[in-house]
């Protein structure tokens, strides 16, 4: 669909399906892409989900100034990788669940719409991947779910990309994984709940080069279960306000920051910093 204005799309089942031009392109029913779905736009392009479910089995791109918007409940699946690029836009205000399988790439600062419902992360590893195109800024202000016994890996593949999780993350496995992974540049993510991360699975912030950062008032700080089997920060940072309490034993191997008026109560565990 490749003109300007606005339409319902009047299909519910197909392989490719391509957007471009401008307008609103409104989906007619539940929709199931056998392939993938691309939305690419100059000029203001939305394509709006409504009320109706949307799967696409292979790439989902959305690209220039094109939006894919759920402004109703439901649910999205995607099979296969999501990618927002170049200014593209992801308004999911409707509050739908989303399950994703195999990824999810940002390459613009800007905050991420996502509702306050549940993304999925299951079935494969995976990538959140941000900043191909330079310094970022990303918020995502939905609760994270990686579910399995798979991993999830926050890549920096930009410069000085900054993740901000306003919401949970969490696993439903002792085997689901957080890793903050490899990359052009060191990731780094503020958390903002306050709840700690991965209370069920494992928060992997040591393997690789990255900074974590607990930056609300009065949080739960992911630790350790005993003295040799500590929760290893590579750098961590206690900053904003309140009380920040230990739930079990830390260490950080480079750099440790606590900035004032935020303070750390040990909560009957340790914290080094060698």
């Amino acid at each position: 669909f490749a003109f300007t204005g606005s339409y319902t799309i009047p299909f519910t089942t197909m392989n490719n399906l391509y957007i471009s031009a401008t307008g609103t392109k409104t989906l007619g029913g539940n929709t199931t892409l056998q392939k993938g779905l691309s939305l690419s736009a100059i000029s203001a392009l939305v394509l709006e989900c409504s009320t109706y479910n949307l799967t696409v089995t292979g790439t989902t791109t959305i690209n220039g100034n094109a939006s894919l918007q759920k402004s109703n409940a439901g649910s999205l699946v995607f099979i296969g990788s999501l990618n927002v690029l170049n200014g593209g836009i992801l308004n999911l205000s409707g509050n739908p669940s989303v399950e994703l399988r195999n990824g999810f790439t940002l390459q613009q600062s800007f905050t991420v719409n996502s509702g306050t419902n549940t993304w999925t992360f299951n079935t494969n590893n995976q990538n959140l991947s941000f900043g191909a195109n330079g310094a970022v800024s990303i918020t995502l202000n939905c609760n994270i779910l990686i579910s399995g016994a798979i991993t999830l890996s926050v890549t920096n593949t930009g410069a000085a990309a900054l993740t901000w999780i306003t919401k949970t993350i969490d696993g439903d496995n002792a085997s689901s994984k957080l890793l903050m992974a490899s990359g052009t540049s060191a990731p780094i993510v503020n958390y903002q709940s306050s709840t700690q991360p991965m209370a069920t699975g494992i928060l992997d912030t040591s393997t690789n080069l990255n900074t974590w950062i607990y930056g609300l008032n009065n949080q739960a700080i992911k630790g350790g279960a005993s003295l040799v089997a500590k929760q290893v920060y590579r750098n961590l940072t206690l900053n904003g306000t309140g009380v920040k309490t230990l739930q079990g034993y830390v260490s950080v191997l480079n750099t440790y920051t606590l900035t004032s008026p935020a303070t750390l109560a040990l909560n009957g565990f340790t914290l080094t910093n060698p």
